[in-house]
């Protein structure tokens, strides 16, 4: 199978993937409805949707954070079920809901997850200067967490994410809370991530992002996939020049059918 994905360059795959929470009052809710997709090396693929369309869900099984109801996801063409600590290894993940150790400094919080992924000190200390420049949090690296801002523990949250250097990154929402600079800043490492051969996950409710960056783009709809493809494709599918409003076209075709 690794032969395979490596001639298709095919890095993650989904198919039929679904996900069924249970509530002991209303239950069960189905979150996500046999979605099958596939990122390629070097792809940013775009995640479109309203709250409660599945995103984050979708996400979370990818990065083996939780596990699907049914269907197989593949990483690196390893099975998520099998393997999927050793995939873990392998991605930076971020989501809107992402913990920071609030009693730690922002250089002691990388640095306890650099350890956790096994790399050496000196090495982490370089990586966290690279990203402090990329991120601009070199003067606030020393403060407590506790004490940052919004903007500024999602930018360490991001560094977090980035710290191991993974050749996967799924962001879900990643510049909430952020201004205008810093916001440039995760739209440039995005873009850099792509040349250098990593698959980004990108999820987002600002339209302008996703369709500056993203190669593909997956509409999300009630837990359903339903479109994909690049935005040239989608505004000739839809017929119309604005993303958002495809998004909107593609909604109101689905609940008619």
């Amino acid at each position: 199978m690794s032969n395979i994905v490596n001639e298709n360059n095919v890095v993650i795959s989904l198919e039929n993937v679904s996900k069924v929470f249970y509530d002991l009052k209303k239950g069960p809710l189905t979150v996500l409805d046999n979605v099958s997709f596939s990122c390629k090396k070097g792809e940013i693929v775009g995640i479109v949707g309203p709250n409660g369309a599945g995103k984050t869900t979708l996400l979370r099984i990818i990065s083996s954070l939780i596990s699907p109801t049914s269907g197989i996801v593949k990483v690196n063409g390893l099975d998520n079920s099998k393997y999927g600590e050793e995939n873990k290894k392998n991605i930076g993940f971020l989501s809107s809901d992402t913990s920071i150790y609030e009693r730690l400094t922002g250089k002691e919080f990388l640095l306890f997850f650099a350890e956790l992924y096994g790399m050496e000190k000196d090495f982490a200390l370089k990586r966290i200067d690279e990203l402090s420049e990329i991120l601009d949090f070199k003067k606030i690296e020393n403060r407590v967490c506790k004490n940052l801002s919004t903007g500024e523990k999602q930018k360490i949250s991001i560094a977090r994410a980035m710290i191991n250097d993974p050749n996967i990154l799924i962001l879900d929402e990643a510049t909430n809370g952020l201004d205008i600079l810093a916001r440039k800043h995760i739209l440039w490492l995005v873009k850099n991530a792509k040349e250098k051969g990593k698959t980004v996950l990108y999820s987002a409710h600002a339209m302008d992002e996703i369709e500056k960056l993203s190669d593909k783009i997956i509409f999300l709809f009630n837990g359903k996939l339903i479109s994909n493809g690049s935005t040239e494709e989608l505004k000739k599918q839809f017929n119309c020049d604005d993303l958002t409003q495809c998004f909107l076209n593609n909604i109101e075709q689905y609940e008619k059918k």
